[in-house]
C-alpha cells in the first residue's frame, strides 16, 4: 500500500459516519447524544421543534433541566442502569418542559453505542411527541371515569335509605370511580356564624376535613370555594391552591397533602336554598374542565335531590318512580326509534332469538311473533350476503362483538341495507349466554356511497359538457356572474340570486373563513400556482352544504394584476358524508380489536415487530404494552421454534392463514400451546399480519391424558 493511500477501514468509518450524520439530522423523531452526566452533546432539529429551544441553548443545557420533576426519578435510575452496563437500552414515557413553559409528552428510547473495551461516551436519545396521544388518553379516561361514576352515583341514589350514609357512599364513588383525592360534603347552619359543617368525607385524606373552619358568610372563612358556592348557589373553583388568594385560609394544610385545585358543588334540592355544598379536591392544578364540572354540578343537583327526598321520607318512592318513568322513556323511544334491538340466546353453540323490539313491525313489515323463529332470520337474507352474514354470526362467540352490513328483506318484498352491531353478554363463569344485537337501515347511507361514487364522474363530464356550477369573477369589482346550477345548489331561485366575493364570504362557515379566505388571497396575490378548496357554505334554508372549488385568472392587466377568474363549484356534501362514515366505522373495527377476549396482535413481516396488540395479550402473556411493542414475535417462542417461524413467515400469503398449534413463551417463563389463525392485512402504511392466539394448552393436556389412559 502507498504512503498516500487511505485504509479501507477508513473509508468505511467515514461512509458509516456520513450515513449516521443524515439519519441523525433527517429523522423524523427528535435526536440527541447525551453525556452521563446529562448533557447534551449534540441534538438535531426535530427536537428543537419538540422543545422550543434552539440548538445552541439545549447544547448549553441537560437533559435534567429540562425534564418535568415529577419524572426525572425515573429516567435517571434508568439512566444509571444503562450506563452501568445492566440495560442494553431503555424507553418510557416523560413529560419535558418547553422553552414556552407548556409540558409536552415523549416517548423516550435510550441506548449506548459500546466502544469496544471501554466505558460508552455518551448514549443515544429518541424521542417522539405523545402529546396528541396523552390528550386523547386522558380525554377517553375522563369519559370512562365520569361514566362508571354517574352509573355507581345513581345506583346509590336509587337505593338510599339513610342520608348519612347516601352522602358517605357518593363520596366513596367519588374516590373511587372518579379518582379524585378528597371528597367531602359540608352542610350549611343557620348560626350566627354562618358556618358548614363536615357531615361526610371520603379519600387518603379525610382527615384534612377534620380540622377545617369554613363558613358561608361574606368573610374570609366564607370567600373559599366552600362558602362561594353555597352563598352564591354557583359551582365554585379554585385552579391553583397555591396561588389562589380565596384559599389562604387553608393553603399550608391543602398543600400539605397534595392538593392542587379544588371543586365545591351547591346542593340545591329543588327550588329551596342551598343546603350544603360537594366539595372534591385534585392533585393536579387546573384539574376541572368544563365538560366535568357541567358533570359534576348534575350529580351534585342529583345529590340534593335524593337528600332532600330523604329527608322527607320519600327517596324510595322517588326512586321507584324514576326507574318506572325510564323504562316508559325507553320503550317510548325504542318504539320512535329507527334502530331495531333484539336477543339471542346461546344454546349449545346456536343463536336462538329471544326477544326483538316491537318497532320492528313499523320499520320492516314483521309481527314480533313472525320474527321470533330460529329460520327467519336466515331465510329473509339476500341471497348473496347470506354466506357471509352467517359466518359472521359463527365467529361472533369467539370474538365477543362483531359489526357486519348485509340486505335483508321487508316485508313488502324490496330488500334493505342493515347494519348489523352484536355484542355477547357472558355468566359469571365467563359462558356466553345470550346476544345483544341493534339493527340500523343504512340503506340511505349505502346508497349515498353508491351515488357518491357515480356523481363524480357524472359531475366530470358534466362540467366539461355542460358547465355545471361555474362562476366568473370580477376580480377588481368582487361582482361575479354564476350559472343556474351554481345558484340552484345552494338553494336559492336564479332568477334572483346575486353573487359578489363578499357575498360568498359572508357565506361561508366560521371555521372556513380564515383557511380558505388566506387562499384565495394567496392565489390571487401569485403566491401559490392554483386555486383549490373545499369549504363549507351557508345554504338559502340555514343548512350547511361542502363546496369544492377550482378556479383560474384568465385576464390580467398590463401591469399582471389579475382581472377576471374563471371557476366551477360542485357539492360534496355526500362525499364528506361517506368519509365521516369511513372514519367511523375505522373507530369501530378498532374498538373490535382492543375488546376481543382471545390475545391478538399486529406484527411487521418486514422486522417481526410488534405493532399493536390487545389487552388480551397483555394479560395473558404477562409483557406490558410497552414491552411488547418493544419486541418481535421470535422473542414469545422457544429458540429452537425460530427457524420454523421464520419459514412461515416467508412463506405468508393473502387471505386467511390457520397456521396450527405453536408453542409460545410468558414474561414469567410458562409456556403456552396456542392455534395461530392471521390475515395479511396493511397496517400504518406497512405490510403486516394480524394474528389471533387461542390458548389450546388445557385442551391439549386432557388429549392426551386421555390417550394415555
Amino acid at each position: 500500500m502507498s504512503d498516500g493511500a487511505k485504509p479501507p477501514r477508513d473509508a468505511a468509518m467515514r461512509d458509516s459516519d456520513r450515513l449516521f450524520d443524515a439519519v441523525f439530522e433527517q429523522a423524523g423523531v427528535g435526536m440527541a447524544l447525551v453525556a452521563p452526566d446529562g448533557r447534551f452533546l449534540r441534538v438535531n432539529d426535530k427536537l428543537c421543534e419538540i422543545v422550543g429551544y434552539t440548538r445552541e441553548e439545549l447544547l448549553a443545557r441537560t437533559f435534567q433541566q429540562i425534564t418535568h420533576p415529577d419524572d426525572l426519578s425515573a429516567d435517571l435510575a434508568q439512566t444509571r442502569r444503562l450506563f452501568a452496563g445492566e440495560l442494553p437500552d431503555f424507553t418510557l414515557e416523560k413529560r419535558y418542559l418547553r422553552k414556552d413553559g407548556n409540558v409536552i409528552w415523549v416517548a423516550l428510547t435510550v441506548s449506548l453505542p459500546r466502544e469496544p473495551g471501554g466505558a460508552a461516551p455518551f448514549s443515544v436519545s429518541a424521542m417522539q411527541d405523545i402529546s396528541d396521544r396523552k390528550r386523547s388518553e386522558r380525554a377517553l379516561r375522563r369519559a370512562l371515569r365520569a361514566l362508571r361514576t354517574r352509573s355507581e352515583c345513581s345506583q346509590a341514589l336509587m337505593h338510599a335509605t339513610e342520608e348519612g350514609a347516601l352522602l358517605y357512599e357518593v363520596c366513596r364513588i367519588l374516590i373511587d370511580f372518579g379518582e379524585y383525592q378528597l371528597a367531602w360534603v359540608g352542610m350549611a347552619v343557620d348560626d350566627a356564624a354562618r358556618s358548614v359543617q363536615a357531615v361526610a368525607a371520603a379519600g387518603a385524606e379525610a382527615g384534612y376535613v377534620d380540622s377545617l373552619r369554613v363558613s358561608w358568610a361574606d368573610d374570609e372563612y366564607g370567600r373559599g370555594p366552600t362558602g362561594t358556592a353555597i352563598r352564591e348557589q354557583r359551582p365554585a373553583i379554585a385552579r391553583d391552591l397555591a396561588t389562589d388568594p380565596r384559599f389562604a385560609k387553608w393553603r399550608q394544610a391543602a398543600i400539605a397533602r397534595g392538593f392542587a385545585s379544588s371543586l365545591a358543588l351547591p346542593l340545591l334540592p329543588g327550588q329551596a336554598k342551598c343546603i350544603g355544598a360537594l366539595n372534591l379536591y385534585a392533585t393536579e392544578v387546573d384539574a376541572f374542565d368544563g365538560d366535568e364540572v357541567a358533570f359534576l354540578a348534575e350529580l351534585a343537583a342529583d345529590l340534593a335531590r335524593a337528600v332532600g327526598a330523604l329527608r322527607d321520607r320519600s327517596a324510595r318512592a322517588l326512586a321507584e318512580q324514576r326507574t318506572q318513568r325510564a323504562a316508559q322513556r325507553m320503550t317510548q323511544l325504542l318504539g320512535a326509534s329507527n334502530v331495531i334491538v333484539y336477543s339471542l340466546r346461546v344454546v349449545d353453540g346456536r343463536l336462538v332469538p329471544r326477544d326483538v323490539s316491537e318497532n320492528i313491525e313499523r320499520l320492516l313489515g314483521y309481527p314480533v311473533g313472525q320474527t321470533l323463529t330460529e329460520d327467519w332470520w336466515f331465510t329473509h337474507l339476500h341471497p348473496a350476503d347470506r354466506d357471509a352474514a352467517v359466518a359472521g354470526n359463527a365467529r361472533l362467540l369467539d370474538r365477543g362483538r362483531f359489526t357486519q352490513v348485509y340486505r335483508f328483506a321487508h316485508r313488502s318484498g324490496h330488500y334493505l341495507w342493515i347494519q348489523d352491531d352484536q355484542r355477547v353478554v357472558h355468566a359469571a363463569d365467563g359462558r356466553p349466554y345470550e346476544v345483544i344485537g341493534t339493527w340500523t337501515d343504512v340503506t340511505e347511507r349505502m346508497q349515498t356511497e353508491q351515488a357518491v361514487r357515480d356523481s363524480e364522474a357524472r359531475l366530470r363530464l358534466a362540467l366539461e359538457a355542460a358547465q355545471q356550477g361555474i362562476y366568473d369573477l370580477n376580480v377588481q369589482t368582487g361582482d361575479a356572474q354564476v350559472s343556474t346550477e351554481y345558484a340552484t345548489m345552494l338553494g336559492y331561485d336564479p332568477a334572483t340570486f346575486r353573487e359578489s366575493n363578499a357575498a360568498w364570504i359572508e357565506r361561508l362557515h366560521p371555521d372556513d373563513c380564515e383557511s380558505v379566505g388566506a387562499t384565495f388571497r394567496n392565489y390571487i396575490a401569485g403566491k401559490i400556482r392554483s386555486y383549490r378548496v373545499e369549504f363549507r357554505q351557508r345554504t338559502a334554508g340555514g343548512d350547511w352544504k361542502w363546496i369544492l372549488s377550482i378556479g383560474r385568472v384568465v385576464e390580467r392587466d398590463a401591469s399582471g394584476a389579475p382581472l377576471r377568474m374563471l371557476g366551477t363549484h360542485t357539492d360534496i356534501t355526500d362525499r364528506k358524508l361517506a368519509e365521516e362514515a369511513l372514519r367511523s366505522s375505522e373507530q369501530r373495527y378498532r374498538e373490535m380489536f382492543e375488546a376481543n377476549p382471545q390475545p391478538m396482535w399486529v406484527y411487521d413481516l418486514a422486522t417481526l415487530r410488534f405493532l399493536a396488540v390487545n389487552d388480551a395479550a397483555v394479560a395473558k402473556y404477562g409483557f406490558s404494552r410497552a414491552e411488547f411493542l418493544a419486541m418481535t414475535i421470535k422473542d414469545i417462542r422457544p429458540a429452537e421454534d425460530v427457524p420454523r417461524l421464520l419459514a412461515n413467515v416467508a412463506a405468508v400469503h393473502a387471505g386467511l392463514d390457520e397456521a396450527g398449534v405453536w408453542r409460545h413463551r410468558t414474561r414469567d417463563g410458562r409456556e403456552l400451546q396456542v392455534e395461530i389463525y392471521s390475515h395479511v392485512l396493511t397496517f400504518d402504511g406497512r405490510r403486516a399480519e394480524v394474528v389471533l392466539a387461542n390458548d389450546v394448552t388445557e385442551r391439549l393436556r386432557a388429549e392426551a391424558e386421555r390417550r394415555a389412559a
